[in-house]
């Protein structure tokens, strides 16, 4: 409610804050809502959890003045969806002067162009476990690397484990 007050703009990250999207909108602000991913398909979540996240994919589109995601393939679920275009932005890093790479901490010791990385939060809808999997398959000398925190899939995390 204090985002109602004094703001034009107000911008809401996350399809479940966008339920709330109509609020702004109601008091002539300016909504953008930013969906960085389809948070009802997670597996966290429970069944009331996952209708709400649901209902705030539809509202994400349907309330705000524009809606922007992060990746193409939302962009294109939503035309398939609700017939709505979106604004395509990704998320992204600005790259380190290759001058600097060296200042980069390395901790494990890694050799330039020795390894696949595969960084994102431990959960199964990543598909880290299929990417495992795969690697196995190869011929290679290059390491996989995983990193990332488990987000709510502590188990996930301890079976990514036992499949490494």
């Amino acid at each position: 409610f204090c985002a109602l007050r004094g703001f034009d703009i107000v911008h809401i990250n996350a399809t479940g804050p966008a339920l709330l999207a109509f609020l702004p909108r109601l008091l002539r602000k300016k909504v953008l809502v930013t969906v960085h991913g389809l948070d009802w398909k997670r597996e966290k979540w429970g069944g009331i959890a996952k209708i709400s996240l649901r209902l705030g994919a539809w509202a994400a589109a349907v309330f705000p003045n524009r809606t922007v995601v992060v990746s193409r393939t939302l962009q294109k679920h939503y035309r398939d969806w609700l017939g709505r275009e979106v604004d395509y932005i990704p998320n992204g890093v600005v790259l380190p002067n290759a001058n600097h790479v060296s200042e980069i901490p390395n901790p494990l010791g890694l050799a330039k162009n020795s390894y696949i990385l595969f960084l994102s939060r431990l959960v199964p809808e990543k598909g880290c476990h299929t990417l495992i999997a795969a690697f196995r398959t190869l011929r290679t000398d290059l390491k996989l690397v995983i990193v990332g925190p488990p987000t709510h899939s502590e188990e996930y995390a301890e079976e990514l484990h036992a499949l490494a």
